[in-house]
């Protein structure tokens, strides 16, 4: 999750636009922000909704946001497919 490239509430849209989650930190809590469906999707520990462009400019307006990087989260699929060769070499 480090990036150290910060984005004011404005330049988060485009950055959304092009299909990036980003991310801010509010109280402790981290939210997180992925365009969907002509909305924002926000999701975070305790809610998740959808808002539209102009709420989002004006809830989160003095927030600061940064690109999610999820790319060591990745899925193996190596290791999928040596998972189940065991299963099947144990059947």
């Amino acid at each position: 999750m480090e990036n150290n490239t910060s984005f004011n509430a404005k330049e988060s849209i485009n950055i959304l636009k092009n299909g990036v989650t980003i991310f801010t930190i509010i109280k402790g809590e981290t939210s997180f922000f992925k365009y969907e469906k002509n909305k924002i999707f926000s999701i975070s520990n305790n809610s998740s909704f959808y808002i539209s462009i102009d709420d989002f400019l004006e809830l989160y307006a003095l927030n600061t946001f940064y690109i999610y990087d999820n790319s060591n989260e990745t899925i193996d699929s190596s290791r999928d497919v040596e998972y189940y060769s065991i299963n099947k070499i144990r059947k």
